[in-house]
């Protein structure tokens, strides 16, 4: 499948993002350099003119994250060559710069966020005991990912409780820039709910549950524990767990 979409998604991007791409051009040494949009943990291509003949021009790529790697792009008797980025250097979507010695930006480039993951994308909790009053309540907050971690934006999620009398409102209609979205989950009902996310958009579950307890002390009134347990193995705040 990943093969499939490494032949198809070039052709996406060609029609939805038609060769964005960003070239400046040296007035000293007229070098103009170009490199194509892509998708995390596919490979690119930097295609240079104006370069001295027969020369290798030495170029440094800036990841989203700030981390420099070195390129070398050899140049025919004209001036102009090419060269791919290999994928394992561009996993991190967002804006890349490129620079040549003088550190002047010549170039920038995007990646795109690859495929949603469902084992990278994450459920967390502020809080996973909760008074049973209807009143008190935990805010979860889901992660959609791709395989580099990666977020994915404008995705739909729905978040469902094993149990049927318990409330769960969503802050937003979809993720946000960061991919995250945010649930307010409450319950009258004592007892464990098991809450399971859904990304609408690709239709994936994620892997991982969040079980969140609510309860009562014994006087009846509705308790704020700090720590749980289920089957004698400890569920710490903020912390999704699988079942």
């Amino acid at each position: 499948m990943k093969h499939f979409w490494k032949i198809l998604l070039p052709l996406v991007l060609v029609i939805l993002f038609p060769l964005q791409t960003f070239a400046a051009v040296n007035a000293a040494g007229g070098i103009s350099v170009d490199v194509l949009d892509t998708v995390a943990d596919f490979p690119t291509r930097v295609q240079v003119e104006g370069a001295a003949p027969h020369s290798a021009l030495a170029l440094f790529v800036e990841n989203p994250a700030g981390s420099v790697f070195q390129i070398s792009v050899p140049a025919d008797e004209h001036g102009n060559g090419s060269r791919e980025i290999p994928s394992e250097n561009i996993r991190k979507s967002g804006t890349y710069f490129v620079r040549q010695d003088d550190s002047s930006v010549r170039s920038t480039f995007q990646v795109f966020p690859g495929e949603m993951s469902p084992e990278k994308s994450r459920i967390l909790a502020d809080r996973t005991n909760v008074s049973a009053n209807g009143v008190d309540f935990a805010t979860v907050e889901v992660r959609i990912q791709d395989e580099y971690e990666n977020p994915l934006p404008f995705h739909e999620v729905r978040f469902v409780s094993s149990r049927g009398g318990d409330q769960i409102t969503a802050r937003s209609n979809e993720t946000d820039e960061h991919g995250q979205i945010s649930f307010v989950v409450s319950s009258s009902e004592p007892g464990t709910a098991y809450l399971t996310a859904t990304d609408e958009t690709v239709a994936e579950v994620l892997p991982e549950r969040l079980a969140i307890r609510f309860g009562y002390d014994r006087f009846g009134y509705a308790r704020m524990a700090q720590a749980n347990s289920i089957g004698g193995d400890p569920i710490l705040l903020a912390q999704a767990v699988s079942l």
